[in-house]
């Protein structure tokens, strides 16, 4: 039992090595950090309670342990599996605020109103963004997009994709065609 447990422990903790400069990166990666953490944690809890039990005969350290083990990677757990939900409902990171993306945009000169924003994770670390951007002046349209992602890229926004309008052409009406009433032909 204690041979198993330290061998367990061995190899274990050559794996977090070779993870622990890479967990943060991924939500993949973080984990298979944790898992292997889990059975490191597992293979410590396993020799601590074996010594307890031999040296002073107290059985009753070994769920002790398991369980104080794993409420410590519950919490890790709820933690990935957060972020994870974050990314699958595309919701806004935590680290990242609309209002201040929309003041870096309006601030960007030429731009003269912004709207239709949406911020979302694709991914850990990669932060995407849309939006409609009313720059009048046609000829600005280049240095203001290449000037609005600059402004972006600060708060960690890396994929932009935005829409330059000369007016804002989404409070416009749209003419239906003929024979359409919105909904599909009637039959």
């Amino acid at each position: 039992f204690f041979v198993v447990a330290l061998a367990g422990l061995v190899v274990n903790a050559f794996s977090l090595a070779l993870l622990h400069g890479h967990h943060r990166e991924h939500l993949n990666t973080r984990g298979a950090y944790l898992h292997i953490l889990g059975d490191l944690l597992g293979s410590v809890g396993a020799l601590g309670a074996a010594v307890v039990v031999v040296t002073t005969g107290w059985t009753v350290a070994d769920p002790v342990i398991s369980i104080a083990l794993s409420l410590l990677l519950l919490v890790g757990a709820w933690r990935l599996m957060r972020e994870s939900t974050d990314v699958l409902l595309e919701s806004v990171p935590a680290n990242v605020s609309v209002a201040e993306v929309e003041h870096r945009m309006r601030a960007v000169p030429g731009v003269r109103e912004v709207h239709d924003l949406h911020v979302w994770s694709v991914t850990t670390g990669m932060v995407a963004m849309s939006g409609h951007a009313i720059v009048p002046d046609l000829a600005e349209h280049p240095a203001v997009l290449e000037a609005i992602r600059r402004a972006v890229r600060d708060l960690g926004i890396g994929h932009v994709t935005i829409q330059l309008e000369t007016r804002d052409g989404c409070l416009e009406t749209v003419p239906a065609r003929a024979g359409s009433n919105g909904a599909g032909a009637a039959r």
